[in-house]
């Protein structure tokens, strides 16, 4: 359904990133932990595609943050540098906001006091990406 949706306005990693959130979400709904959680947004991504790839990379530099005592709060500027694009002009990509957001979530351990706010911290992708922290850490 969320392939089915998000295919009238998207294409390639806007239609992969809509199936991750919406994977995603429905596996937290079920109950499952925030491992469990990312694992069923990222087996969504495509190999070879730029948002698996971001994502893949994402989540590995959040895992090594989840035990920093500034939780998410310490791992923005390392996705400021390697996952935001400051080159490419259309900052709210799908490549970028739900790489970011699944970090987040990651780093934070579900939290959604730190997921959120550190998701706004990154201005390429705050119009966005906060909103899909939030949702994955709201149904968690």
């Amino acid at each position: 359904l969320a392939e089915f949706d998000a295919r009238y306005t998207q294409d390639g990693d806007g239609v992969h990133g809509a199936r991750a959130m919406a994977a995603a979400i429905a596996v937290a709904l079920a109950g499952a932990d925030v491992d469990a959680v990312v694992n069923a947004a990222l087996a969504q991504l495509p190999g070879g595609t730029e948002i698996a790839r971001n994502a893949e990379h994402a989540v590995r530099l959040a895992r090594e943050f989840a035990d920093e005592p500034a939780g998410a709060f310490a791992l923005v500027p390392v996705l400021e540098h390697q996952i935001v694009d400051h080159v490419y002009s259309y900052g709210i990509a799908a490549a970028e906001t739900v790489p970011v957001a699944l970090a987040l979530t990651t780093a934070a351990r579900g939290e959604i006091a730190q997921a959120l706010p550190a998701a706004a911290c990154l201005s390429r992708v705050a119009d966005s990406a906060p909103a899909l922290a939030g949702a994955l850490t709201g149904a968690i």
